[in-house]
């Protein structure tokens, strides 16, 4: 094993959870394999552990993360795991969480100067679709009315559960909810996108 402090101390923090931890409550269930109720689907940033966030056991929430929550049509990792989770666990909830302070979606903003270093090719092309669509979407034309980064989490989230929404039905007549939630990390707060059209 390499010698790394931090990989040590990851693994000692892992054998204390594992011994305070009651871990047959995490495993018993009333059914076999998984019991999630919950497919996740957010952003890869570290700041955003959706068991943490949530206060969830593991089991509880089935998870895909990715940079800046994207839901692409032709990404068979994405494909895959919805449709496991949509006819395999028969999910009640699917819920895309995207959050402030994003990183991946800032990249995305029209007129801002190239990051330092570059995104590199594959994440330039993996944010691509997001990059144009925040080249057309009104909100973002002059004069910008608010926060443009804000503006673009949001849309970003809701473009999301619209893809995500129409991919669940070509799998289900009577699929879960979609949902669209964006995380404030600096106040810890999950709210629904929803709300905020009221």
């Amino acid at each position: 094993m390499i010698d790394d402090g931090l990989l040590r101390e990851l693994l000692s923090r892992n054998a204390r959870w594992a011994q305070s931890a009651n871990i047959a409550n995490f495993t018993q269930s009333d059914r076999p394999g998984e019991p999630p109720r919950i497919l996740w689907i957010g952003c890869a940033d570290s700041r955003v552990p959706e068991s943490v966030i949530t206060s969830s056991n593991p089991g509880e929430i089935f998870v895909h993360r990715n940079i800046a929550n994207q839901v692409h049509l032709n990404d068979t990792n994405l494909l895959s795991l919805v449709q496991f989770a949509v006819n395999n666990l028969h999910v009640e909830h699917v819920i895309v969480v995207g959050h402030e302070d994003c990183g991946g979606v800032q990249a995305c903003l029209p007129g801002q100067p190239p990051p330092d270093p570059p995104l590199g090719l594959h994440l330039e092309e993996w944010l691509k679709p997001l990059t144009l669509y925040a080249k057309v979407l009104p909100a973002l034309q002059p004069p910008v009315g608010g926060n443009p980064l804000e503006i673009l989490i949001r849309e970003n989230v809701k473009l999301q559960v619209t893809n995500l929404s129409n991919m669940i039905q070509t799998l289900t007549l009577e699929g879960p909810h979609v949902h669209g939630w964006i995380y404030d990390v600096r106040n810890g707060r999950l709210r629904d996108v929803n709300d905020e059209d009221k």
